[in-house]
């Protein structure tokens, strides 16, 4: 049995292929330029710090490392998460009576 694919089908599905090829493409480039922005965040806080020991740089130094991580846990929080849904308080709703309309 040989099932006849219109044009505009396989159009469609090479657009959304294409597509999801691009989402992906993006999301990795996204995924790496975080991890170099989360690095030298960290990098600069770090250098920031040894640079001139004092209270405010020690401060600034904390929140641009903290800057860095939480920019790479925005990114991949989403891995992590879970998606439960609780029907437990929902209530079925059933027909008691039984109507007969073909009288």
């Amino acid at each position: 049995m040989y099932i006849q694919v219109s044009d505009d089908f396989k159009k469609k599905s090479k657009s959304a292929v294409l597509a999801i090829t691009v989402f992906i493409i993006v999301y990795i480039l996204m995924f790496l330029l975080t991890i170099a922005l989360a690095v030298g965040c960290i990098i600069g806080g770090i250098w920031l710090i040894a640079v001139k020991p004092m209270f405010l740089t020690l401060m600034l130094g904390a929140g641009l490392a903290g800057t860095g991580g939480f920019v790479f846990f925005f990114i991949i929080k989403f891995l992590f998460k879970k998606h439960i849904n609780d029907r437990s308080h929902l209530t079925e709703i059933k027909d008691q009576m039984n109507l007969n309309f073909s009288e």
